[in-house]
């Protein structure tokens, strides 16, 4: 698969990802009332999932390469934010918030 289609697939999955890590990030955000970051540890634990399932999925089902791309890679890697809720635990710390997890 050429370099610029594997570019294409990507940002076009991983754009449409993130509008959906942002518009479910600030639902889960207006739904709960701790200062936890419940929304990002929500996306987190359902995109690592939906990942493993996809992939499984797509090589169990001979599926096209390029779907690996644009679900996995680009939309499922768009909806997984990998480093946000450590972000937001040292932001809750550094100002003085007791955040206990993991």
């Amino acid at each position: 698969m050429e370099a610029l289609k594997r570019f294409l697939l990507i940002f076009l999955g991983s754009g449409l990802g993130g509008v959906i890590r942002f518009l479910l990030g600030s639902w889960i955000a207006e739904h709960t009332t701790t200062a936890f970051p419940w929304n990002t540890l929500v996306i987190n634990a359902t995109g690592s999932y939906l990942i493993g399932v996809v992939m499984g999925y797509l090589l169990n089902t001979q599926a096209p390469v390029a779907l690996r791309y644009l679900l996995v890679v680009g939309f499922l890697g768009g909806i997984r934010p990998s480093r946000r809720l450590a972000s937001k635990r040292r932001t809750y710390s550094e100002h003085g918030a007791s955040v206990a997890c993991c």
